[in-house]
């Protein structure tokens, strides 16, 4: 199974405490840096330099195509799903994968039509499917990549999708007010987001999902 993470130069260390963190459970992860961006090869982690514009923060349909095919093309012949997941989430198991028929798996809200991009999973036997059905979208340098791949899965044999904040949801985005410890917050989630907000920074995120690693 692989986790494939797109980052850019100020995300680097989060993207390297994430990809130690997949490697822990047994996942595969590959950074996707691209190709303008300074070299980084950090020991031990797979790097893929990707030329497709990212059109700021992943967005478009010609990005969503390349996206696909780079899944597929990084994919295992043994590998059941490929997963996409930010530098900035932290993931402490798979039990959110296990059992599920669908062929993608995510998070949403009822603000948010498709999958939370910080982490979600697609089958590697439908990418096939997923991109025929992708190439046939109209060009669109706008459209949210997290909200068109979960339409696009739907599509292509249906989805299940996490609620955020609902009871027992294994997905969650880390509250920086919250006082519980490290332990706490990998007892209740599986999935973590270190998002931006409240006006920290990438070395505060970086930080803390350091802190998450160091405490396990």
């Amino acid at each position: 199974m692989i986790a494939v993470i797109y980052t850019h130069p100020p995300d680097y260390l989060a993207a390297v405490t994430a990809a130690r963190q997949w490697q822990s459970i047994g996942v595969r992860p590959i950074l996707a840096l691209d190709a303008g961006d300074p070299l980084f090869f950090p020991p031990g982690i797979e790097t893929v330099r990707t030329t497709f514009r990212r059109n700021g923060n992943l967005n478009g349909t010609s990005f969503i195509r390349e996206h696909l095919r780079l899944l597929r093309d990084l994919s295992g012949t043994d590998d059941e799903w490929a997963i996409k997941a930010d530098s900035d989430a932290l993931c402490f198991g798979l039990h959110w994968l296990q059992s599920r028929k669908e062929i993608a798996v995510g998070s949403w809200s009822p603000a948010h039509r498709g999958f939370y991009g910080f982490c979600y999973a697609v089958r590697c036997s439908v990418l096939g499917a997923m991109i025929a059905a992708a190439d046939n979208l109209p060009d669109d340098d706008a459209a949210p990549e997290d909200v068109t791949i979960g339409e696009l899965a739907d599509s292509c044999g249906g989805s299940f999708r996490y609620e955020i904040l609902s009871p027992g949801s294994p997905f969650a985005a880390f509250n920086w007010e919250s006082e519980d410890p490290a332990a706490a917050w990998r007892g209740n989630f599986e999935v973590l987001a270190f998002q931006r907000s409240q006006g920290r920074g990438h070395r505060e995120v970086s930080a803390k999902m350091l802190e998450f690693r160091q405490t396990q």
